[in-house]
């Protein structure tokens, strides 16, 4: 042995990949430096959250627009009651500005969140209008060839619907 301390890298993993702890008090709790463990992960390839087995790791399902633009809303009031916390607290220029940077950021994602909704529901209201025009199409020309036949044929009722009599089989 080389004098350095084993670590048990299997445990180490699970707790990367269970996600319940960051990565600096995964480090501190085995012994290690927040370097030496993000290292490791990277070379590995450890996901958090995951399995940890690439091969195996099912493809996490896109979220709907709804639930993220909850979810943004959450972080965004997270964010600001943190802001406000450490505003009581005199914070740095430095602080604020990268409290503003992050703002601005989560406000831009929801503006694009917002527009991509729009974009979505205009072209559903297109899809659903085109489908009613096509349909009106096709009652048209339905009608159309019905009175072509009708006039061939000589006949008054083409349409198969009931006679005056009320059968249900059309007269000859």
């Amino acid at each position: 042995m080389s004098g350095t301390p084993e670590h048990d890298w299997a445990a180490i993993k699970r707790a990367w990949v269970e996600d319940k702890l960051t990565p600096k008090e995964i480090a501190a709790a085995y012994g290690l430096s927040y370097q030496k463990l993000s290292a490791r992960a990277r070379t590995e390839g450890w996901r958090k959250g995951g399995s940890g087995r690439e091969g195996n790791a099912e493809k996490p399902r896109p979220a709907s627009t709804p639930g993220l633009m909850k979810r943004l809303r959450q972080l965004l009031e997270r964010q600001i009651e943190e802001i406000e916390k450490t505003e009581s607290e005199e914070a740095g220029a430095a602080a604020r500005e990268r409290d503003a940077r992050t703002l601005s950021s989560l406000i831009r994602t929801m503006e694009k969140l917002l527009e991509m909704q729009r974009e979505r529901e205009a072209r559903r209201r297109a899809r659903n209008e085109e489908r009613g025009e096509d349909a009106e199409l096709l009652r048209g020309e339905l009608a159309r060839r019905l009175a072509r036949l009708a006039r061939s044929t000589g006949e008054r009722n083409v349409s198969g619907g009931p006679d005056k009599k009320g059968s249900g089989v059309p007269s000859p």
